[in-house]
């Protein structure tokens, strides 16, 4: 005999009630947020809550250009925070068109779930060489992120000669480090996190830091950081590498041409004239992408991977990968037919020793024409060789990490066939039309504590170097065990 249990009437009514309360308490949400420095007030879209523009650290202007971030001075009364602050200033011809840019960029922007406490935290590193870029480009709105249960902050911090230019060989030792000012940037703004992001529904003890090309170069160089330490618990490194550092010497030799270049003091130099010299170091680089982070001693005591292999960062869970085309989006047809002669044209070691590659390339894949070997060994050298370096050194250090690669090609556009450089961002962000939707869910699930995964993926296992199993996103999603073992044994020793 079934048994009809009548609800009590405050059940009832608690019940018919539920929806209700909900919506208020979410309206009741706040917009006006207090920091430590002031307080800021966002507005409401979609299921987010949203604050552009909030300053993370004094604008690194006047006496303070090429000098480590410094705190914020605090404000009274509410700080709007509807627009974005100023993008990092950039050549002219690398910036996008209509948004403005300063040197005062030292900005962050929250999306915060509409109500709740706790919810895990993704910070988010721009890429774009770290000569360009901005926070402000549409891909990176965290709403879908928001809507799922996670605060996102986006980081706008110093690029090219502001950021990643070591000047003690130019001004002195007062400007030892300079050439880390960009890392410094991102460090105050995860400080910044720390602090703060409780007050907008975040958990600062759950924080996973994540960037896509320089974005994923510089979460490398930050597991190499004692600076970092503690400050972020787990990492997602897309298309990035440990190893695109300079020594103190290479880093001397870029200040020397970029000083050439500018002949006057680049403290009170314009804006203008710096930017001038950085193009003209551009034009002849001594290596491609010459902006990058300087090995110190200090903020950066050694090379990042042999950080990560000592253990410095084995507590600090992987998600990285790469896509199986990166270099198509940088090098078009004609050139990559035809052999690399300059050193302006690999990243991570000597053309000459690039080139010594081609035999055996040809030998293992002599199926590809000229153009797609090239492809492959710029791909290689650059991003896919460089990542699987920094997940062998993780796990032998006892880290762990899990190894991805998207192979999805394009449909459409300038790349058709080719899983390109940057290729998984519109799925990793879901935005409208995106190619694979649930690689968001994958990224989601991992900031939240998880392993990654989603619903309809295959089972995924850790990454070890006797198996490495790796994820392969394509139009069917699957575990691979070393995907291109033998392409891969070619750089044995080599990089």
């Amino acid at each position: 005999m079934t048994v009809m249990l009548r609800p009590t009437r405050r059940a009832l009514l608690g019940a018919l009630a539920a929806p209700f309360v909900a919506r208020a308490a979410a309206a009741q949400s706040p917009l006006a947020v207090a920091t430590a420095a002031g307080t800021v007030r966002g507005v409401r879209e979609g299921q987010a809550r949203v604050f552009r523009g909030v300053p993370f650290a004094a604008p690194p202007v006047g006496k303070l250009r090429f000098r480590p971030p410094v705190a914020h001075a605090t404000w009274s009364g509410v700080r709007p925070a509807r627009d974005f602050g100023p993008a990092p200033i950039q050549p002219p011809g690398l910036a996008i068109s209509g948004v403005p840019t300063s040197e005062d960029c030292l900005y962050l922007n929250i999306w915060a779930p509409a109500d709740g406490a706790g919810h895990p935290v993704f910070v988010w590193l721009h890429g774009g060489g770290n000569q360009a870029g901005t926070t402000h480009a549409a891909i990176f709105d965290g709403t879908p992120f928001a809507a799922n249960g996670v605060v996102c902050v986006t980081v706008g911090y110093r690029l090219g000669a502001f950021g990643f230019l070591d000047l003690s060989s130019v001004l002195g030792a007062d400007y030892a480090g300079s050439g880390c000012n960009g890392l410094r940037d991102q460090v105050a703004a995860l400080a910044w996190v720390r602090d703060n992001i409780a007050a907008f529904g975040g958990n600062p003890a759950q924080v996973t830091l994540a960037g896509q090309s320089a974005g994923a170069k510089d979460v490398c160089a930050l597991l190499g950081s004692p600076a970092a330490a503690g400050l972020f618990q787990r990492a997602i490194i897309e298309s990035g590498s440990a190893q695109t550092v300079f020594t103190a010497e290479e880093g001397a030799r870029v200040a020397r041409q970029f000083a050439a270049a500018l002949g006057t003091d680049p403290r009170t130099a314009s804006a203008r004239h710096v930017l001038a010299a950085e193009m003209a170091v551009l034009a002849d680089p001594p290596v491609n992408w010459p902006f990058r982070p300087v090995i110190d001693g200090d903020f950066l005591p050694r090379r990042p991977l042999e950080f990560i292999a000592g253990g410095g960062a084995a507590k600090v869970a992987l998600l990285l990968g790469t896509n199986a085309d990166e270099a198509v989006l940088f090098v078009p047809d004609a050139a990559a037919a035809a052999r690399p002669r300059t050193q302006a044209e690999v990243a991570n070691m000597t053309v000459a020793d690039f080139s010594a590659l081609e035999a055996a390339y040809a030998r293992t894949l002599p199926d590809l024409s000229m153009a797609e070997r090239h492809w492959r060994m710029l791909t290689a050298e650059e991003y896919w060789i460089p990542t699987l370096r920094v997940a062998e050194a993780q796990v032998r250090a006892g880290g762990t990490a899990w190894m991805y690669r998207y192979d999805l090609p394009a449909t459409d556009g300038k790349y058709p066939g080719h899983a390109a450089h940057a290729g998984e961002l519109p799925s990793v962000w879901r935005r409208p039309g995106a190619a694979l939707p649930a690689l968001h869910d994958v990224w989601v699930r991992f900031i939240a504590g998880g392993p990654p995964g989603a619903p309809g993926l295959p089972e995924w296992p850790r990454f070890d170097a006797a198996r490495r199993s790796t994820m392969i996103f394509d139009a069917s999603p699957h575990v691979a065990d070393d995907p291109r073992g033998a392409e891969r044994r070619i750089w044995t020793g080599v990089l």
